[in-house]
C-alpha cells in the first residue's frame, strides 16, 4: 500500500513538472488576469470545463486534482472512474427540439412507467409533462441549426485585449515552459544534468549561441547568465544579455533613463512582478566573496567605485517567471539555471525572496 502511494506521488509531481501542464497552467493563469481577477483575493481560479473555461472555487479546482486539498489516491480514482457519470451532449436546435432533451425524451419513452406509482404524490404523469413541453417547442418558429462554439483556452489571446505588460508576462511563460522540455526530463520529472546529452545539446547550441558565446562546453563553462538571459529577452527584446550576470546587472545600476531594466533594492513591502531579475552575491567554496555582496557594494561597482569595478565579478541572477497563489498564500515562481549543475525552478514566498537576494533588475 505504501509503496503505491509513493509511486502514485511521483507520477503526479511528474505529471505538475510538464512541459504540458505549465503550459496549461500559463493559459488559465494569464485568462485570469484578463478578467482581473488575478492576484485580487477573491480565492477564485479560472478552470477548464467542457464548453470552456470559468471561475471556480480555488478549493474545488485544486482539491479535484489533489493541489492544495485531499489528494486523490488511485484506489479513489478508479471508485471514481466506476463511477463517473456521462458528460451531457452539446445543445444543438433539431427541428426546435434540443439534442440532450430529445435524448432524455427517449430515454423516458422506453421505460416502463407505473400510472399507479404514488398517484397522490404525482398527478401528472412525467412522460404526459413531457410530451406537453415538446409539443409547445415544436409549436415555436424553428431555427436553422447552427452549431455552438466552444471557447478553448487556446482561444482566448483573442478574445480579450491585451496590455503590453501582458504580453511580455506571456512571452516569459512560454520561453521557460519552452526551456523546460530540454532540462526536465519528461519520463521522470526530474531535472537533467548539464551533461545529459538532451541537456548539453539544448546549453551548448541554443544558451550559449544567444549569448554569443561558441565552442563552450556545458559542463566547464558557467550556464546560469545565459538561462536568464535567453528569458528576459523573451520578455523583453532590447535586453541584452550575457554569459556573465554582472554585465547586464552593471547595467541596469548606470540605467537612467527609465526605459527597460533598473535596479532596486529589495525591502519587506517590495512588490514583485513576472520578470523580475533577481541578483545575489556568490562566494567560492571557502566562503571567500568573488565579487560585491551587498545592494550597496554592487551600487559602488556600478559607479567605478567598488573593488571588481575593474573588471568581472563572480554573482548570480535568477527571473521571476510565473506567480501563483495557494490558499492565502502567494509564490513567485522563480526560473534560472547552473545551480548544482541543474537548471533552478523554485517557489517563494515574498519575505524569503527579500531574505535570500540582495536587489533586483525590474521594469
Amino acid at each position: 500500500m505504501r509503496a503505491s502511494k509513493r509511486n502514485y506521488k511521483k507520477e503526479y509531481k511528474k505529471f505538475q513538472s510538464s512541459p504540458e501542464m505549465i503550459k496549461y497552467r500559463t493559459r488559465l493563469n494569464k485568462e485570469n488576469r484578463d478578467r482581473g481577477t488575478y492576484g485580487n483575493g477573491d480565492g477564485m481560479d479560472v478552470s477548464h470545463k467542457a464548453k470552456g473555461t470559468v471561475l471556480e472555487k480555488e478549493s474545488v479546482n485544486r482539491g479535484r486534482l489533489g493541489e492544495g486539498g485531499r489528494k486523490k489516491g488511485p484506489r479513489a480514482i478508479k471508485r471514481a472512474k466506476r463511477g463517473m457519470r456521462l458528460k451531457k451532449t452539446p445543445r444543438y436546435s433539431l427541428g426546435g427540439v434540443m439534442q440532450n432533451e430529445q435524448a432524455l425524451m427517449n430515454q423516458v419513452i422506453n421505460q416502463q412507467v407505473d400510472s399507479n406509482n404514488d398517484p397522490e404524490k404525482e398527478k401528472e404523469r412525467p412522460i404526459d409533462r413531457l410530451k406537453r413541453f415538446f409539443n409547445r417547442k415544436k409549436q415555436e418558429e424553428v431555427q436553422p441549426m447552427k452549431p455552438i462554439k466552444s471557447k478553448t483556452v487556446e482561444e482566448m489571446p483573442d478574445s480579450y485585449p491585451r496590455g503590453e505588460r501582458e504580453l511580455k508576462e506571456q512571452n516569459l511563460q512560454l520561453a521557460a515552459a519552452d526551456m523546460s522540455k530540454y532540462l526536465i526530463d519528461p519520463e521522470t520529472g526530474s531535472f537533467r544534468p548539464e551533461s545529459d546529452p538532451v541537456a548539453k545539446e539544448y546549453i551548448e547550441d541554443d544558451l550559449f549561441q544567444s549569448v554569443g558565446v561558441s565552442d563552450a562546453d556545458s559542463t566547464n563553462t558557467a550556464w546560469s547568465a545565459a538561462t536568464v538571459s535567453k528569458l528576459a529577452s523573451a520578455f523583453d527584446p532590447t535586453f541584452e544579455g550575457s554569459s556573465n550576470h554582472g554585465e547586464f546587472i552593471r547595467k541596469a545600476f548606470q540605467n537612467e533613463s527609465g526605459v527597460g531594466y533598473t535596479a532596486q533594492p529589495i525591502e519587506d513591502t517590495t512588490q514583485f512582478r513576472v520578470g523580475d531579475i533577481l541578483f545575489e552575491g556568490r562566494s567560492d567554496s571557502s566562503g571567500n566573496p568573488l565579487g560585491p555582496q551587498t545592494y550597496r557594494e554592487f551600487e559602488k561597482d556600478a559607479k567605478g567605485r567598488g573593488r571588481y569595478s575593474e573588471g568581472s565579478y563572480g554573482s548570480h541572477t535568477d527571473i521571476i517567471v510565473d506567480v501563483v497563489r495557494r490558499g492565502d498564500d502567494v509564490y513567485y515562481v522563480v526560473q534560472g539555471g547552473n545551480i548544482g549543475n541543474k537548471m533552478r525552478l523554485k517557489e517563494y514566498t515574498a519575505a524569503q525572496l527579500a531574505a535570500k537576494y540582495e536587489g533586483r533588475l525590474t521594469q
